[in-house]
């Protein structure tokens, strides 16, 4: 017979029904690339300057970021700090892409 796995919900399903997984997570706004590749393109780039570079649009900038607003009702303290996981994980998966070139030749 067929091998039973135990899904995420904790329901049986036999292994060959079991649901496909789609790929690493759904992509993210494409204002948030194009912002993280303007900061990484120009390191001086202000973080507020690399997410309007990407598209995003602030209601008002003489606020705190956390009452600062982007169309969507994000605030900029939340793009700033998304802007940022972004960065960290882009520049370590370049260096370990470089790790890994340098090992092959």
């Amino acid at each position: 017979g067929s091998r039973l796995r135990r899904g995420p919900t904790s329901t049986r399903y036999p292994e060959r029904a079991r649901p496909r997984v789609r790929g690493p997570g759904c992509k993210g706004d494409i204002r948030m690339d194009r912002a993280v590749h303007a900061k990484i393109e120009n390191p001086e780039l202000s973080l507020l300057s690399a997410l309007i570079a990407g598209g995003f649009d602030f209601d008002k900038h003489d606020q705190p970021d956390t009452q600062v607003l982007d169309s969507l009702g994000i605030t900029l303290s939340q793009r700033k700090n998304q802007l940022n996981r972004r960065l960290r994980k882009t520049r370590l998966m370049l260096k370990e892409k470089e790790e890994r070139e340098k090992e092959m030749s």
